[in-house]
């Protein structure tokens, strides 16, 4: 399959079976089959992987290409950094779940996190892990509810923010939100005062996101 080095197939992409390859179309087929329809990102990039190294992946038919999504943008170090590699392995020697209660990594981690924070925050935060980004949102849009005992959220157009609970209603596409009641108070959505393709004026940027905003608020 060739060799890799520096964490990367350095000869991708390399297409040796037109995608779908037939190992991959056999899986593909097998996931339709056992998996929900929500399942999405198998239409959109029709392969079934094999392996990965840094920002470059292998589907099963021996096909290797640049990873341009990264895990849903996740995978900020790239597929199985060495660093991380060797901090997971000695954890999992360790403790793989404690609850909540604390350990040394946790700690380290907290410390690490609450020093990396701007500004005053950094003297003031507490933190609340979530399982996913989705979670985060929907914790904060209530936190904020509660504290001003008000109910609203201003969301951007084009926005995701995840796709369960409350926070499916401040992402963007009507599909997301079809299925799902919303018991919340309103959202407004507002496009992203982008001064290279402003959807307000032409020259107005950041000012005609604004004053749209007051609009609709007054």
């Amino acid at each position: 399959m060739g060799d890799d080095e520096g964490g990367i197939f350095l000869d991708a992409p390399r297409i040796v079976h037109p995608p779908p390859g037939p190992r991959s179309r056999e899986l593909l087929a097998e996931q339709a089959r056992l998996e929900t329809d929500a399942v999405a990102y198998s239409r959109y990039f029709p392969m079934a992987i094999r392996s990965a190294r840094g920002a470059t992946i292998e589907d099963v038919d021996g096909n290797r290409y640049i990873d341009w999504v990264a895990g849903i943008s996740v995978l900020n170090l790239g597929h199985r950094h060495p660093r991380l590699e060797a901090a997971l392995d000695r954890q999992r020697r360790e403790v793989w779940h404690a609850l909540e209660l604390p350990t040394e990594a946790r700690a380290a981690f907290l410390r690490e996190l609450v020093a990396a924070l701007p500004g005053g925050l950094r003297h003031h935060a507490r933190i609340l892990f979530t399982v996913t980004g989705g979670d985060a949102v929907e914790t904060a849009v209530q936190i904020a509810d509660f504290a001003q005992h008000r109910h609203g959220t201003i969301a951007f157009s084009g926005a995701y923010h995840g796709v369960h609970g409350g926070a499916v209603h401040l992402t963007s596409g009507a599909r997301y939100r079809a299925t799902t009641p919303f018991a919340g108070g309103r959202v407004i959505r507002v496009p992203y005062p982008d001064p290279y393709r402003p959807v307000l004026g032409a020259d107005e940027g950041a000012a005609g996101t604004i004053a749209y905003l007051e609009h609709l608020v007054t």
